[in-house]
């Protein structure tokens, strides 16, 4: 697809699309961080018997308008998170980044794909907690204030929710990649918000390890600058000490629903 074709439901690369805050950054370690919006999305809370339960009910001719509870059920979540499961290689991520390529071929509004191929080394590394599954450490002692990571062109954004629905149903189809739970870690870790100097809101999704540090955990130690591409120290972080970004500070009231075609995205 030539640089000259209209914007498509797909497009890759956060560096593209400036995403803009509700609010200046607030001063925090020099002012480098912005401040944290009203939270909106609550991961559901299934168990296995109620997930399967559920699943008896959905028309999965209907899945690309299922709302977030469906869509956990309809991929197994709380199943998929109760298996032993390995952490995250890069080798994991190139798959997950072909599937996607393949997934925006195919797509009626496809859109182009593009990659960064330049490794970039940040002080952290993927690994399995006792609690709650994949996450991120850190890889040596990191400093207050200190860059921890910032956004690649491994970052992807969706401006169309079915597309976005479409692409976690691809790696759960895909015959090829053995970890069908990744589109389960992949739901929690995305978040929406709106573009720079449009009313258009856009789901975005880390395709690398930038993508394990989301979490609902309110006991965060980094947090995003003002356009959210790159992450901080907000204190002191040791050598083996998880890395966790808050997902309420990436979005704002209602941005999952201003999505086009949302639906009932959130319950």
């Amino acid at each position: 697809m030539s640089e000259e074709d209209p914007t498509p439901n797909i497009v890759a690369t956060v560096n593209e699309i400036p995403v803009e805050t509700r609010s200046k950054p607030a001063p925090v370690a020099e002012g480098i961080f912005k401040d944290e919006p009203e939270p909106v999305k609550e991961e559901p809370k299934n168990s296995v018997d109620t997930e399967e339960e559920l699943k008896k009910t959905l028309d999965v001719n209907q899945r690309l308008d299922f709302s977030i509870d469906e869509m956990y059920a309809y991929l197994s979540c709380a199943a998929e998170r109760r298996k032993s499961r390995p952490p995250y290689t890069e080798e994991m991520w190139e798959s997950l980044r072909k599937i996607y390529t393949e997934f925006a071929e195919k797509d009626e509004k496809k859109g182009s794909s593009v990659y960064n191929d330049e490794h970039v080394h940040f002080p952290i590394e993927s690994y399995r907690t006792d609690s709650h599954g994949r996450s991120i450490r850190a890889t040596r002692d990191i400093a207050q204030g200190e860059l921890v990571f910032k956004d690649t062109r491994n970052t992807v954004v969706f401006t169309d929710a079915h597309s976005y629905r479409g692409y976690l149903y691809a790696i759960k189809e895909d015959t090829t990649f053995n970890d069908p739970g990744a589109a389960c870690d992949l739901l929690k870790y995305s978040w929406a918000q709106k573009r720079v100097g449009t009313e258009e809101y856009v789901v975005m999704l880390n395709l690398d390890d930038g993508a394990l540090m989301i979490d609902d955990d309110e006991d965060m130690n980094v947090k995003c600058d003002a356009v959210c591409d790159a992450y901080y120290a907000t204190e002191d972080i040791k050598k083996g000490e998880e890395i966790v970004c808050n997902e309420n500070n990436l979005i704002e009231s209602g941005s999952w629903n201003k999505v086009p075609n949302a639906v009932k995205l959130l319950p």
